[in-house]
């Protein structure tokens, strides 16, 4: 399922790239590349922390990327992938509006670390992130003039 979504991240990168070049007349800029590496960063984010929760707090059966790396590690591999989403568009955009997400990714780990609620709760935290960054990007494009 995993694959799927990547696919899916990619492929419709993939068509806003093209088809940005196809309606400005431009070449490819090889930083679509990058929008679009963003991109999968962002939904592994949002992945990995919807399947990441403290011992004890799951129901029999889940598969969890908790139980192969442990909690800390999967909540940190989590963060560090809507780390790398913000800091390639923080970079590509050269705007501070990915500064948001990153903020709120934040603080949804440091409200993972501190709570230690059932898995539920790092399913909203992660969509929270997830949304936020999505939102951001439709700030940048009426913003930013991309387009």
């Amino acid at each position: 399922m995993i694959g799927i979504a990547i696919e899916l991240h990619v492929g419709h990168g993939l068509c806003v790239w093209v088809a940005y070049a196809e309606r400005t007349g431009r070449p490819l800029n090889p930083n679509g590349l990058l929008a679009i590496l963003g991109m999968v960063f962002l939904y592994l984010h949002w992945e990995v922390m919807r399947k990441t929760a403290w011992p004890g707090t799951t129901k029999p059966g889940e598969k969890l990327y908790s139980d192969e790396v442990g909690s800390m590690a999967s909540a940190v591999i989590a963060f560090a992938m809507i780390a790398g989403a913000s800091g390639l568009y923080l970079w590509l955009t050269r705007g501070w509006l990915f500064l948001l997400p990153l903020g709120m990714a934040v603080i949804n780990l440091t409200l993972f670390f501190k709570n230690r609620r059932p898995r539920a709760l790092s399913g909203r935290l992660a969509a929270r992130s997830y949304f936020a960054f999505l939102f951001v990007m439709l700030m940048c494009a009426f913003t930013l003039g991309v387009g």
